[in-house]
């Protein structure tokens, strides 16, 4: 909030990941993001949380608890908002049509770049 949403504009969409949906942090980007024109997803384990209400669109990851036995550490929601991450950069790839030629391209010098 203290100056790098300079990069951000009304192209952009916004993805947050909090599982409280209630992060201070987080919530009071929503403001300076409506006001860019930025979109925002939310990935949450809340759906009816302070984020939720601001985000245009949201993704309940559906944890309850996690395997912390403390219920404290976030152990399981991060397994599941990573897993969610995956599926949600394979359908943008297979949106935008990202293949092999592409790797080449953009990872010229890594091994997938090379296979």
């Amino acid at each position: 909030v203290h100056g790098d949403l300079g990069m951000v504009t009304d192209r952009d969409i916004a993805l947050l990941y909090t599982h409280s949906g209630e992060t201070d942090e987080i919530v009071r980007l929503y403001p300076n993001f409506k006001n860019i024109g930025a979109r925002t997803i939310l990935i949450t384990g809340r759906a009816k949380s302070s984020a939720a209400r601001l985000s245009d669109l949201v993704l309940n990851t559906g944890v309850v608890s996690e395997a912390c036995p403390n219920n404290l550490a976030p152990t399981t929601s991060t397994t599941v908002m990573l897993a969610l991450s995956d599926a949600l950069a394979i359908a943008v790839m297979e949106q935008r049509g990202f293949n092999k030629e592409d790797f080449a391209r953009f990872h010229p010098s890594g091994s997938l770049g090379k296979r």
